[in-house]
């Protein structure tokens, strides 16, 4: 059976300026670990900076920054996280290559099995999670400052055939094997993944808080697709409504025409189980990871990961995806990356998102 997959990459950067005079310059390529095969959308970031990107469909990278730094960070959601040593102020070629990780979301609830019955009261995970609600208006920049930043949003639309068919219909000669055989193809979930709609876009947005004024301006727009495989103008209306901006900050997250109550919405400890899977230090900040479930595995509610840091109570990275026995319609599998990065004023805003 064919399937077809999307993929949504928004990159938000807000405007700063530095007068360092060295460049430390990092290029290379992401693979997988077992099969060599490249990786596409994978997050890569100098540690202590604002500065990061993903690798492109080809798993091509290539980022510089003139902040003072010694490592790259690289991750991607169902892959290990890797911390790579960089030297300061040099050009430098890494390939870097990603271990699959084990499905560690299924492995709590095995365990849970031996653990006493699950309480929200005098459980430190329910705790941890009170504060990060309590301190949400505080902590998210949402609405609070006059910005001006630039948003590259990258769509890719995919057809997704199983490596063992396409080699049996290689055999064969079949035209679909024929269309994986020359495209440009990567790796998604050990299926071949031939994009054949890609629709890139740069806008320009300034936020006046004070004035209560908003600009959004086109500056660069591109699409390309595969003639006749796809009616564009049909999938776009599609995408536009199934793609609304995801933020863990809100209180619901739009998919499709469902709502999904977020993991630190007021009222989620009544339908989330928490638990604290790890303790982390990250660019000098003591941080904690959670993992969540809903209470009932057939509620329209997220699974996933939280990364708080303990200083302020502030959601910094998110992972999520949901049970796949749920009815979310044309979706068998989802998942969403955010990454949230502080601002000058202290308070946190989304800084890029993978879907």
């Amino acid at each position: 059976m064919m399937r077809i997959g999307f993929s949504l990459l928004t990159l938000l950067t807000c405007l700063s300026f530095s007068a360092k005079a060295s460049l430390t310059t990092v290029t290379g390529t992401t693979t997988d670990k077992a099969t060599g095969e490249p990786l596409a959308y994978v997050s890569i970031g100098f540690t202590g900076t604002n500065t990061g990107g993903l690798s492109d469909d080809l798993g091509h990278f290539s980022l510089e920054t003139p902040e003072h730094t010694d490592s790259i960070r690289v991750f991607m959601v169902g892959y290990k996280e890797l911390r790579v040593a960089v030297d300061h102020g040099r050009v430098q070629t890494l390939n870097l290559s990603l271990e699959e990780q084990d499905n560690t979301l299924e492995e709590v609830s095995i365990l849970a099995k031996n653990m006493p019955m699950y309480r929200n009261k005098d459980n430190p995970a329910v705790a941890l999670m009170r504060k990060v609600i309590d301190h949400k208006d505080q902590n998210y920049d949402k609405g609070k400052t006059t910005v001006a930043y630039d948003e590259y949003e990258k769509l890719q639309v995919s057809l997704l055939r199983s490596l063992e068919k396409i080699r049996n219909e290689k055999q064969n000669r079949n035209a679909l094997a024929r269309m994986f055989e020359k495209g440009d193809t990567t790796k998604v979930n050990g299926k071949a993944s031939l994009p054949i709609v890609v629709h890139e876009k740069v806008m320009r947005h300034e936020e006046d808080k004070e004035q209560g004024r908003t600009a959004h301006n086109m500056i660069d727009e591109k699409r390309t697709s595969l003639d006749g495989i796809v009616d564009d103008d049909g999938l776009e209306a599609y995408l536009d409504k199934m793609y609304v901006a995801a933020d863990i900050y809100d209180n619901n997250i739009i998919l499709g025409d469902q709502q999904l109550l977020s993991p630190v919405a007021g009222l989620a400890p009544e339908f989330y189980k928490y638990f604290i899977t790890d303790t982390i230090t990250e660019d000098g900040q003591q941080k904690v990871r959670l993992s969540f479930y809903p209470r009932n595995k057939t509620d329209l509610l997220f699974k996933g990961e939280l990364v708080v840091a303990l200083e302020t109570h502030a959601v910094t990275e998110v992972n999520l995806t949901v049970n796949k026995a749920i009815n979310l319609n044309w979706v068998d599998d989802l998942k969403i990356h955010l990454l949230y990065q502080k601002s000058d004023n202290g308070a946190y805003y989304l800084q890029n998102t993978y879907r």
